[in-house]
């Protein structure tokens, strides 16, 4: 069993309380799933399970933990950097592993996971695989190592559809326990059986943690509920609050009209006596409005939309390549495709694992930037490529440097949840969700009208993906995606296209 007591994360830089007083216990079995806003710490408290005596970046961290279980493995949303110079046979073959590798295990989840056995003896170098692939072998090599406790951040980033739909399975069949992070809706209802949320509240000023053992859906109906109870019985409160305040000033007006008109000491005094009165009233409705229940904000809600002042017309043709051939360094990643793509068209690219959609999504970049027309907007999977980690977001958002143009644009960043603290932190220091938002920002301002997305949805909380898919669905432009999401292919995309991998030479 892993035991959490009193743990609490706090930011370094602005001392805001992150996770307050949080204890749980992980026992075998359990498919505890960690779901909250961007930003709220989830993976520093994954890290933290981890490796508890660890200092962690930008947050000062106090608590016990106290883990019984026999092996406690850890996948992060990133592949180490360290791994990524290994050929293919030195990672998979690690000697300080091999002992504790069932590798008969290894070689079967390795088919399983759809990545060819043959190239296990490659000298390919690990950093020239595909997102997708990387995770795969990750994984086989994770789950043949038989732990009885898995910590996993984000698991479902990068893989195909059919690898996703195996991993759901896998994992909730599996009789280890597993504390995961994930932001795929269809994942957490097929994994889940308890969920930890880490909610921020009173304008992302104060944070609070639920913790229930419910499955997914189950516990997001109920929290709809719960906010549409909440937000009817507070409007009444409101309601009956406004009546009694308006009361009061009339009272508050009267008396004090009468008091300027009062000529008689005996009547003055009474007057000012009933003003004593009136202003206790007025304290007792202070009170009263600091203590009345409010009306639930989704903390992940996402109030930005993409414009189009400039869209394409529908008949446009952006791309017509008929036999398309995606080649790498010379190599033919895919058999011939019929590339088509029209100004007003969203298109979702799925194929499996390695197969090239993200340096398709490149190719199509490099063919469409400098058109005459077209205002390309790209959204890669590493937002490394196209946010300065080292400047802040209002730095990185200003042109003009105005106080008119700050204020607009803390206008725009409070509407993604960012408070004035997270405005001005290096965006090194942002979640990969929070980073995700201000990319979408930027999007938004740069009134873009074509869209180049390779995983959109990967890095936005659960409870947030309607909104973004709802974002792109209403997006006039067009749009080519990278997608496993299963709900953002059925309902943001036109059609499918599918990049089936080259015959093997």
């Amino acid at each position: 069993m892993l035991h959490v007591e009193n743990f609490t994360m706090t930011h370094q830089q602005d001392l805001k309380v992150l996770i307050p007083s949080l204890s749980f216990d992980l026992k075998p079995g359990d498919k505890l799933a960690l779901i909250g806003e961007e930003g709220c710490g989830k993976s520093s408290l994954l890290n933290w399970l981890r490796q508890p005596d660890q200092s962690l970046p930008y947050v000062e961290v106090t608590g016990i933990c106290s883990n019984s279980f026999g092996r406690t493995v850890w996948i992060g949303q990133t592949f180490p950097a360290q791994d990524e110079g290994l050929t293919i046979e030195a990672y998979c073959f690690d000697p300080v592993l091999a002992e504790q590798i069932d590798y008969g295990y290894f070689y079967q989840l390795v088919s399983q996971l759809g990545f060819d056995p043959d190239r296990l003896t490659s000298q390919q170098l690990m950093g020239t695989l595909s997102g997708g692939e990387k995770l795969k072998l990750q994984l086989a090599r994770t789950l043949a190592l038989e732990p009885d406790c898995l910590l996993l951040d984000e698991p479902s980033n990068d893989l195909d559809l059919a690898t996703l739909n195996w991993l759901g399975r896998t994992l909730a069949s599996l009789p280890a326990a597993v504390l995961f992070i994930s932001h795929d809706e269809a994942f957490l209802s097929q994994v889940a059986n308890r969920i930890l949320h880490i909610e921020t509240i009173h304008n992302h000023k104060a944070s609070r943690v639920h913790l229930v053992n419910l499955d997914y859906e189950t516990y997001r109906s109920q929290r709809e509920a719960q906010f549409q109870r909440q937000g009817q019985l507070a409007r009444k409160q409101q309601e009956e609050q406004a009546k009694q305040e308006a009361r009061h000033r009339q009272m508050h007006d009267k008396v004090q009209h009468q008091l300027r008109q009062a000529h008689d000491s005996s009547l003055g005094r009474l007057l000012a006596k009933k003003m004593r009165n009136v202003k206790s009233v007025g304290r007792r409705l202070e009170r009263q409005a600091e203590d009345m229940l409010e009306i639930l904000i989704q903390e992940d809600a996402i109030l930005v939309k993409l414009p189009c002042p400039h869209p394409l017309p529908a008949s446009k043709w952006l791309i017509n390549e008929p036999d398309y051939v995606v080649r790498l360094e010379g190599r033919a990643l895919t058999q011939p495709l019929t590339l088509e793509w029209r100004g007003q068209e969203k298109i979702g690219l799925v194929g499996p694992n390695g197969v090239g959609k993200s340096t398709l999504l490149k190719q199509v970049r490099d063919w469409l930037t400098d058109r005459p027309g077209i205002r390309l907007g790209y959204m890669p999977q590493d937002y490394r490529q196209v946010l300065p980690q080292d400047l802040t977001p209002l730095d990185f958002l200003q042109e003009s440097g105005s106080q008119e143009e700050k204020t607009k644009l803390m206008t725009y960043l409070g509407s993604l949840r960012f408070d004035p603290d997270e405005m001005r932190h290096p965006i090194s220091q942002l979640s990969g969700g929070q980073q995700a938002k201000l990319l979408l920002l930027k999007l938004n301002l740069m009134e873009v009208n074509v869209l180049l997305l390779d995983e959109p949805s990967r890095n936005f909380s659960p409870l947030s993906q309607a909104e973004v898919r709802q974002i792109f669905r209403d997006f006039p432009g067009a749009i080519l995606a990278v997608s496993h999401d299963q709900l953002f292919l059925d309902q943001v995309c036109d059609r499918r296209l599918a990049l089936e991998p080259a015959e093997k030479q």
